[in-house]
């Protein structure tokens, strides 16, 4: 996960997030599934050898969340060994992205296309498009939407070692008001 600012710009590899993810694991920390997130998973060189490394060692269902600007019969064909590897896809619905595709119509046959390689991976699409944004108050609020990735856990890796936050937002922590 690169959503931190401290964070390095650079590809990282599975191997570099074993620290983070052995420390949960031996102190008992149960983890359900395991994302494959931002940045963009599928800019990554090697995705599918990533996933692999990962789900070697962690034996944990293995879910891609990503913004779906590489949907196409081409690249779920180039991406054909991942499809089988995975137990959810999570796409983010963002309205330029949906538009250069074609709209929801051509979509949802893209959909159709990786099942055939997976009929049981579940992809989860929301039906709108929802947004978050980061806010800080100066007294807790009551919550007014749900998010998707709100009970994740993002290992993010900084200069001086893996942290977790209990969301991708959380990796920008430390903006926020004392106490």
């Amino acid at each position: 996960h690169n959503y931190s600012p401290n964070s390095p710009k650079r590809e990282y590899q599975a191997a570099d997030y074993f620290g983070g993810l052995d420390l949960l694991r031996d102190n008992g920390v149960m983890l359900n599934s395991i994302s494959l997130m931002g940045g963009e998973p599928f800019l990554h060189s090697n995705l599918v050898g990533f996933a692999d490394e990962i789900l070697t060692r962690y034996k944990r269902p293995l879910v891609v969340t990503s913004n779906g600007f590489w949907l196409s019969e081409d690249n779920i064909l180039t991406h054909r060994e991942l499809w089988p590897r995975l137990w959810m896809l999570k796409i983010s619905r963002y309205p330029s992205i949906e538009g250069r595709l074609g709209g929801e119509e051509n979509i949802l046959p893209l959909f159709d296309l990786i099942r055939s390689y997976n009929p049981k991976i579940r992809i989860e699409w929301p039906d709108k498009f929802i947004f978050n944004e980061l806010k800080f108050f100066e007294e807790p609020r009551q919550t007014q939407i749900y998010c998707g990735n709100s009970e994740c856990l993002a290992l993010v890796n900084l200069p001086d070692g893996p942290a977790l936050g209990r969301c991708g937002a959380g990796a920008y922590a430390h903006l926020a008001p004392q106490g």
